[in-house]
């Protein structure tokens, strides 16, 4: 059996944590990995900030301590940081999976790291690729998605349209003012029984998000004050309430950002059958079919119009409903995403 050690030095997340509050993308990518592959019967070991330790869903998950350099295994995976990259460097099997814009990594303390020690760097799509020089250090440079969870790709999606109510889940750092911007000046006045769900927040992002509370503040107001145009604040609440949220609305609507390299609330939405407006920034155009399955607008003029369409017409979002569910197989489950990992793996 394959032993696979699996570092991650960031915000603290595990398992159970993944199962009782809203995390993350990329936390929640890492925990649905770990569990595919342990379902794979790769042996998986985790070291990182975790709260819960022990076997979890055929997963150890340990403390970051010195105990790791006793750890014995045959592929090494380091997640998004640089301060395991030297780690071992007898390991052949030496796998950076990363996560945001890799324009991060043409610091000297990665590329000296990256140039000593043959690692491939795993993508998470085209434009995520796209943001690595070519001249900048790789054994190998892999694209492999994020996978959709199977709770979601089985899900009942709605046969007829929903109430008109848009849905935001991001980050509130990601656009949201943006948004309001064009929901209060350009979208309720032309639907004005519509209603605008946000579910966001700083709990999402653990100490990341503590740090930046006082930049979120006066957008979280601001949003408090637009009850009367149809906006609706909620917590964060963890995933598979949020996923029956999301379900059950008319339109998903996020500007997104050139930091988006996979954006997993939106393939999730599309997986859904919920049309989804966005802005061509980042991979939103490797997530939407433009004027298929929603909207990849070049401008604010174009986003609005095109939400107010969905949210008005019925028979709009009911041709787009029916290209996103004939569109379900083009999203992976994580267990076939593990299939693409094995390439690099065994």
């Amino acid at each position: 059996m394959t032993k696979i050690l699996i570092i991650d030095n960031g915000i603290e997340f595990d398992s159970i944590i993944a199962s009782e509050k809203a995390i993350g993308g990329a936390e929640t990518a890492f925990v649905s990995l770990v569990e595919a592959l342990a379902r794979s019967n790769f042996d998986v070991s985790v070291y990182n900030n975790c709260r819960n330790t022990g076997e979890i869903n055929g997963v150890i998950w340990k403390k970051l301590s010195s105990s790791i350099h006793e750890e014995s295994f045959d592929v090494l995976i380091i997640n998004r940081g640089d301060e395991f990259l030297n780690f071992r460097k007898e390991v052949k099997k030496r796998i950076f999976w990363i996560h945001n814009p890799a324009n991060y990594l043409l610091k000297w303390r990665y590329l000296s790291k990256l140039f000593l020690n043959p690692t491939t760097i795993v993508f998470s799509s085209q434009y995520h690729k796209s943001t690595y020089p070519v001249w900048c250090p790789s054994k190998d440079k892999v694209v492999i998605p994020y996978g959709v969870d199977s709770f979601i790709l089985n899900s009942r999606t709605q046969k007829l349209a929903p109430k008109p109510i848009a849905i935001f889940t991001s980050n509130p750092l990601r656009g949201l003012n943006w948004l309001l911007d064009r929901w209060e000046n350009e979208i309720f006045p032309f639907v004005p029984n519509a209603e605008f769900h946000l579910y966001t927040g700083s709990k999402t992002y653990g100490s990341f998000g503590e740090k930046h509370t006082a930049k979120m503040k006066p957008i979280i107001d601001r949003a408090k004050k637009l009850s009367s145009k149809g906006v609706q604040l909620f917590e964060p609440i963890e995933r598979k309430k949020l996923i029956k949220k999301i379900l059950n609305k008319r339109l998903f609507l996020y500007q997104g950002s050139n930091d988006e390299t996979f954006c997993m609330s939106v393939a999730e939405a599309q997986t859904l059958g919920v049309p989804t407006v966005v802005c061509d920034l980042g991979c939103m155009s490797e997530r939407v079919r433009d004027s298929e399955t929603g909207f990849v607008c070049k401008n604010e003029t174009e986003f609005s119009q095109s939400a107010i369409k969905i949210l008005k017409d019925k028979l709009y979002w009911n041709k787009m409903h029916k290209n996103m569910i004939k569109d379900k197989k083009s999203y992976k489950s994580w267990n076939d995403i593990v299939k693409l990992w094995k390439k690099i793996l065994v």
